[in-house]
This record gives structure tokens, sequence and C-alpha cells, in this order.
């Protein structure tokens, strides 16, 4: 691929990134084809594979395709999420729940735990914020 080329579906991406979003705001009857869980599943699904892929660049070095399982796990997991966790979707939706960290809260009656669960989550996502 020449580098004109990289550059145009490089920027094709970069365009389809942004406009689907905005898209999608505007559109009223795209906005719950968007909240649908399996959308949020596929979502969660290219953050785990993207997240596995810094970790397993030397394993696909080592042992060729069986590289593909590590992404395909949390793939695979990820799509049952709306399946699997339908309970705490719903218990999240009844009591209009907006993170982890309310939740927590919630389930252990404790004011320390949002606070708590939020410097947690943080601390595991900075490094890979880095990335």
């Amino acid at each position: 691929m020449s580098s004109v080329e990289l550059i145009v579906v490089t920027a094709v991406y970069l365009g389809a990134m942004a406009g689907l979003p905005a898209l999608i705001d505007r559109r009223r009857s795209l906005a719950r084809v968007a909240l649908h869980p399996v959308v949020h599943a596929l979502a969660l699904g290219v953050y785990a594979t993207s997240w596995t892929f810094y970790g397993s660049v030397g394993f696909a070095d080592r042992y060729g395709f069986a590289f593909f399982a590590i992404g395909l796990g949390p793939t695979l997991a990820c799509l049952a999420v709306p399946f699997l966790w339908q309970p705490l979707a719903d218990l999240i939706e009844r009591r209009r729940l907006q993170s982890v960290a309310d939740l927590l809260a919630f389930r252990y009656q404790s004011q320390a735990a949002g606070p708590i669960v939020t410097l947690l989550l943080l601390a595991g996502l900075l490094p890979y914020l880095s990335l």
C-alpha cells in the first residue's frame, strides 16, 4: 500500500469514527440501534481485543496462529454479556445506577464504596490509557 493510499484509508476510517456517532446523535431512529445491548457487547469486544493485542504480540511471534485464541476468547465472552448479565442490567436500569462505583455502593450500602471503587478503576485504567 502506498503512503497516499494509507493516508486516504486512515482519513476515511477516522472520518467514519467521528461521523457515525454524530449521525446517531442526530437521528432518533439510529439511537435505538446504538443502545442495543449487542452494540455494547461488540464495543466491549473491540476494547478487549485491542487490550489483549498489546500483551500478545510476542505470543504471536512465538506461537503463530494460536495468537487468535487470545482475542477470540474475550470477544466471544463479550458477545454473551447481554444474555448472561441481563439481571444485572435490569437492576442498573431499575435503580438508575450510572457506574460500577454506583452499583457497588448500592450493593454494599456504603458511601465509601463509591470513591474506593472509582480510585481502583482509575488506577487499573491508567496503564491502558498510556498505551
